[in-house]
């Protein structure tokens, strides 16, 4: 069921509320990532919450300024995301009624996440590639100017891998974030963002998808599962690994509801 919500600048987002609701305790709410809508990074997204049809509430949503979504994107930051998915979150807990949510996130979705966990303590996470790579923000070209076309910050031609790969990472494939304004602080923030200092190293239930070009894990919280993808990087899942990414967070989403074990 496709629906509108308003966030905390009565912008109306777009969402799609699906799945079982009956007896449900848990359900899933999806964080995209920049530069892909509702539907995840290659509708993937949409994918996992058709699993979960007759199992779980899912909620996919567009952040403001994406997708289906009232506003524009240059006017949006790193502040409104976290905003926005706190009210997506919380609009979904309140039709459905569960008492536990399982974050599914994409590209800055990862990151979105890490903060999350501090409004909704209960809740559990599944990464989808998380970067660990650290940038210099001196590498890119940014000027003092408030709003910056993403054209401007690096040479994007394919033997720039700098600028690819770090919209890649953050959520979007090919040349998908090229020539779009963003709020200069936003990208500042996205560059100089580290996941592993945020991340709330106490959370219990933690479900991570490594590709082959990852230079770190969360292994260390003692509530991790890896997942490795050997044939995936992050600008796009491998044909062959997509339904081993599904098979897993369907199995470990329904053990972890039931009260087993992987």
């Amino acid at each position: 069921m496709q629906l509108w919500f308003q966030n905390q600048v009565k912008a109306q987002l777009c969402g799609v509320l699906q799945g079982s609701t009956l007896r449900a305790k848990k359900g899933i709410v999806f964080l995209p990532g920049l530069g892909q809508t509702k539907a995840g990074p290659y509708f993937l997204f949409t994918q996992i919450a058709r699993k979960f049809e007759n199992h779980l509430p899912t909620f996919q949503f567009d952040y403001m300024g994406t997708g289906d979504s009232e506003g524009d994107l240059e006017n949006c930051s790193f502040g409104s995301f976290i905003k926005d998915s706190i009210f997506a979150t919380n609009y979904f807990i309140e039709q459905t009624k569960i008492e536990k949510v399982t974050f599914v996130c994409s590209g800055i979705g990862n990151y979105l996440a890490s903060i999350l966990i501090n409004y909704f303590p209960n809740s559990e996470l599944i990464l989808l590639a998380p970067n660990y790579k650290k940038y210099n923000i001196k590498d890119f070209k940014i000027i003092r100017d408030s709003l910056i076309n993403t054209a401007s910050l690096s040479d994007w031609s394919k033997e720039n891998y700098l600028i690819h790969d770090f919209f890649q990472r953050m959520g979007s494939g090919l040349n998908r974030n090229k020539g779009i304004y963003l709020q200069r602080t936003f990208i500042e923030e996205l560059i100089d963002f580290n996941i592993k200092k945020q991340m709330n190293m106490n959370i219990e239930d933690l479900l991570e998808f490594s590709t082959k070009e990852s230079e770190g894990n969360l292994t260390e919280i003692n509530g991790c599962e890896l997942v490795e993808l050997r044939k995936s990087n992050y600008n796009s899942f491998h044909p062959l690994e997509v339904e081993k990414i599904i098979e897993n967070i369907f199995e470990w989403v329904i053990d972890k509801n039931t009260g087993k074990s992987i």
